[in-house]
């Protein structure tokens, strides 16, 4: 936690990796950064565009940003799924592989858990591709 020069405003982060702008005077705040908590297990550009990306976290999360000024846009997570390992854009939603065998997609913009096909690999989804046409999700595991 550290004061403003004034002592009007404290900039204070947290454990899970957020920076916040406190007014002193009420305790009013703004998110000035979010990020991952942990270690990102994998990086995803939309074959559409370079003004976003997306990443995934040992902290349990995936999150869509912002090329332009690195806010986030979107963030998806599930708590029992324990860690994404991979992602990829398809279409408008994130297909993502997760240590607890899963493959789940999200919707792309609003973080939104949008399917889940279960017992993908016993040990968990290791690599993950979207085919070029977007229609087809080719996994790997152990």
């Amino acid at each position: 936690m550290e004061p403003s020069a004034d002592g009007v405003e404290l900039i204070v982060g947290s454990n899970l990796a957020y920076i916040y702008r406190v007014r002193a005077d009420d305790m009013r705040f703004v998110v000035v950064s979010e990020n991952h908590s942990g270690p990102v297990t994998a990086v995803a550009f939309p074959s559409d565009s370079s003004e976003r990306f997306a990443t995934c976290g040992e902290d349990g999360t995936v999150r869509v940003w912002d090329l332009s000024d690195y806010r986030v846009l979107a963030k998806a997570s599930c708590r029992d799924g324990g860690v994404p390992t991979g992602l990829a854009f398809a279409l408008e939603c994130l297909v993502t592989g997760w240590s607890d065998g899963k493959v789940r997609c999200f919707d792309g913009e609003t973080g939104e858990l949008l399917w889940t096909i279960a017992e993908v690999h016993r040990g968990g989804v290791t690599a993950l591709k979207v085919s070029r046409n977007q229609r087809f999700i080719v996994t790997g595991g152990r």
